[in-house]
């Protein structure tokens, strides 16, 4: 039942080929024994032949139902031995002529399981050719046959091999291809087109260009007279930089921040004067801050730093709001507008809001933006220090949501209570349990200290999808009452708000 019984063949029904069981008739049975030419072997009642060594002639032609089967007095006569047995009157067309185009042209083999069949089938024909005279001659053409037969042989086994080490390169390639697609894909989800083109820019080596030295550096930088205030001098550079960019790109966000210097005096050589004193206001104080203006591309993360003041951290507000319109007159005359002002909630910045006119209150109307130049200008708080006041107000009291919030979210109240996180946590904690649902929630997230109140990640943590769950599985449980929801429900609110803020994904 393995495959063909006959002599120097190996062909078996998974490889394509049809079976044909010995016949039971004693006569019929001797006859295909006989033509096998197998001493001392008897065939059981399972031994069968495959349909190559059946002339045409064997078969049954022109069945209406299209199925090959042979008829009820076929005998086979095709055998790859030296002495094979005579054939029938056929009508079957030699393959030779087909197996030479294989042999000489190695690009047109296929290693399908029909030319393997064609390919045994012509070494069958050629020795049932040569049977036509006597068994002498024959077994003497036969020997001279067998060195072609076997060249043969390797050419096409080298041949089908080819092809399969073609179709695994090619599969390879498809491979490899999807594999590029994929990383591509995963390089787009935290780098923007920028830095992937940055990226992709060949070495330094390979294109030979050599870097300035830095004395040639610091030489061009003398020719920037960066004083303080607006940038001036960046005029030029910026427009050519605005130039090369797509209109879409010509949009930015402007931040304004404070950062912490040593307070003492300095001498640049180079200008020969002194500076760290107050440079905004008529002030003659030593300065300990430096506040810088940055803009920001809203389409593509370029930045650019247009300018800068030394002050004490008490800034007069005309002042400084006439500092930030000299920055923004600076940006859209290079070409860009300017569609917000982002700062954090310092006192300073709180009263230049006020100044510019943005009003924030509990009732009435709340104004968010400006009009200058023709256009408005949105007030945006700094994101990170907005997070981290809201973590303060939900521990410190409560948050009264809208009552038409509520009826459209099907809110249990309206009373945003931190206290449900902290006695959730206490309870935890004091229970002991070793599996706790607020288990990413630190002490000092839930009692923070004046200093740890500035950590951005304990706030982040707070508003976290965890802290939600947390809730919502305690009211299913009956460790909270039903109002807890309310906090679960804001929390998660704000945990979508800052998610969408601080992506850097223009798809989310």
């Amino acid at each position: 039942m393995g495959g063909c019984t006959a002599v120097n063949c190996s062909n078996t029904r998974s490889k394509g080929f049809r079976l044909f069981r010995f016949p039971r008739d004693p006569k019929r049975r001797k006859t295909w024994l006989q033509n096998c030419r197998r001493d001392k072997w008897q065939p059981t009642n399972y031994s069968e032949l495959c349909e190559i060594h059946f002339e045409e002639g064997q078969f049954e032609q022109n069945r209406q139902d299209g199925l090959k089967k042979l008829k009820p007095n076929a005998i086979p006569t095709l055998f790859d031995i030296p002495n094979p047995p005579r054939l029938l009157k056929t009508k079957r067309k030699s393959l030779f002529k087909t197996i030479g185009n294989c042999s000489n042209d190695n690009s047109k083999i296929n290693t399908c399981l029909t030319e393997k069949r064609l390919s045994q089938a012509i070494l069958i024909e050629n020795n049932v050719t040569i049977s036509e005279n006597y068994s002498e001659p024959v077994s003497e053409q036969c020997l001279l046959l067998d060195p072609k037969n076997q060249l043969m042989k390797k050419e096409i086994q080298e041949i089908e091999k080819i092809e399969e080490e073609k179709k695994l390169a090619e599969l390879e390639v498809v491979h490899l291809k999807a594999k590029v697609q994929k990383s591509n894909k995963l390089l787009n989800t935290f780098l923007c087109d920028d830095r992937v083109l940055a990226l992709n820019k060949p070495p330094r080596k390979e294109t030979k260009y050599p870097l300035p030295a830095y004395s040639t550096l610091t030489r061009r930088l003398r020719q920037f007279k960066l004083n303080f205030g607006v940038f001036n001098d960046l005029l030029e550079p910026l427009k050519h930089k605005v130039s090369c960019m797509e209109e879409s790109d010509r949009f930015c966000c402007m931040f304004v921040d404070e950062m912490e210097i040593s307070p003492h005096l300095s001498f640049d050589k180079n200008r020969r004067e002194m500076f760290g004193g107050i440079t905004i206001g008529n002030s003659t104080k030593v300065g300990n801050k430096l506040l810088v203006v940055l803009i920001r591309g809203v389409k593509h993360t370029w930045k650019q730093i247009i300018g800068a003041h030394v002050t004490d951290g008490a800034v007069n507000n005309e002042y400084f709001k006439n500092f930030i319109f000299e920055c923004i007159n600076f940006v859209e005359s290079c070409g860009i507008q300017v569609l917000s002002l982002s700062s954090d909630m310092g006192n300073s910045n709180r009263a230049l809001w006020t100044v510019l006119g943005i009003q924030v209150k509990k009732e009435g109307i709340r104004e968010n933006k400006f009009f200058y130049n023709w256009h408005y200008i949105f007030i945006t708080p700094d994101v990170c220090h907005l997070i981290k006041n809201l973590k303060s107000a939900t521990l410190k009291g409560d948050i009264i949501l809208p009552t038409t919030y509520c009826d459209i979210n099907n809110l249990p109240s309206q009373i945003v209570k931190g206290s449900y996180v902290t006695k959730l946590w206490t309870e935890e904690i004091n229970g002991g349990k070793e599996l706790r649902s607020l288990y990413h929630l630190k002490r000092e997230d839930i009692f923070p200290d004046n200093f740890q109140k500035m950590n951005v990640d304990s706030a982040i943590r707070f508003f976290s999808l965890k802290t939600a769950v947390a809730l919502e599985l305690a009211v299913k449980l009956g460790t909270l009452p039903q109002d807890a929801l309310v906090t679960a429900h804001f929390i998660r609110i704000i945990d979508e708000w800052f998610t969408l803020t601080a992506s850097k994904l223009r798809k989310t």
